[in-house]
């Protein structure tokens, strides 16, 4: 017949080995493994957010030709007559820009030269570029159009009483 031996809680076969109270004591509190391999997140101090590029991935770039192409199918003009005025801001921009001028250029925003640097093949400028929310540009226009209906109804209360 063979000796039982009497445990407390559960049966222990003869293969399984006996642990020692630390390693009990260790094996009781473990976390399990997928809890321990998450990564900790630690409280710091509040930062600003740094800057964000815009969602769109794709950058696209736009060359002179499709600006021309974009100002003709916005204003309705021909293209022979607003190639020449193009050609003659973005002249005014670049020497504007050479000299070191702050530019404020609404809607654009305000344009301002931070660093410039000579390479071999030219001039390359670090630019800061402050454009406004569209809530201010909305609100720009309104008062802009504001003003144009008032001082219409002013000239045309000039010309009433002149008439008169």
């Amino acid at each position: 017949m063979a000796t039982s031996r009497s445990s407390t809680s559960t049966r222990k076969s003869a293969a399984t080995p006996t642990r020692t109270s630390a390693a009990a004591s260790r094996a009781k509190t473990a976390k399990p493994a997928s809890a321990s391999t998450k990564p900790k997140t630690v409280a710091t101090e509040t930062q600003p957010a740094p800057w964000v590029a815009p969602e769109t991935s794709v950058v696209t770039i736009m060359r002179k030709k499709e600006l021309l192409e974009k100002i003709v199918a916005s204003t309705g003009a021909r293209q022979a007559v607003v190639k020449p005025i193009v050609d003659a801001v973005l002249q005014e921009l670049g020497e504007a820009l050479a000299r070191g001028d702050k530019l404020v250029l609404p809607p654009l925003g305000r344009v301002s030269v931070n660093k410039s640097k000579e390479v071999e093949d030219g001039k390359v400028y670090v630019t800061k570029v402050r454009q406004p929310s569209a809530e201010a540009l909305e609100k720009q226009r309104v008062e802009r159009k504001e003003k144009q209906a008032a001082k219409k109804a002013a000239e045309g209360v000039a010309e009433t009483v002149e008439a008169s």
